[in-house]
């Protein structure tokens, strides 16, 4: 489902395929944004967490997950998110719908 969402389509988020575990990463793809200077990816990806809760999902910024943060930087415009058991596909497909219109929003409401 995420493959064929419009943030997807656009550019915007790209997969980490997942090899194993109940994690899937989600490369932002802020360079693209039009704000983008080299030096805010940090302020871009605050701005994509806000715009995920406010669609009403969570996930964990990449930064959180790092031991030195400036060193990251550069690297850390991905969220990680968690696969969960569920009782029917339609619950994934909002979780994929909520994150998508989240990465339209970081780029198009301007």
């Amino acid at each position: 489902a995420l493959l064929s969402s419009p943030a997807y389509t656009k550019g915007y988020l790209s997969p980490i395929d997942p090899s194993c575990g109940m994690f899937v990463s989600v490369v932002i793809n802020v360079d693209k944004h039009p704000r983008f200077s080299g030096a805010n990816v940090h302020e871009l990806m605050e701005l994509f967490y806000v715009k995920a809760v406010e669609a009403g999902v969570l996930v964990v910024l990449g930064r959180n997950m790092s031991v030195d943060k400036q060193l990251s930087e550069p690297r850390s415009n991905f969220v990680r998110t968690a696969i969960s058991f569920v009782d029917t596909h339609d619950v994934l497909r909002e979780a994929v719908n909520r994150l998508s219109e989240a990465a339209v929003r970081l780029f198009e409401d301007e």
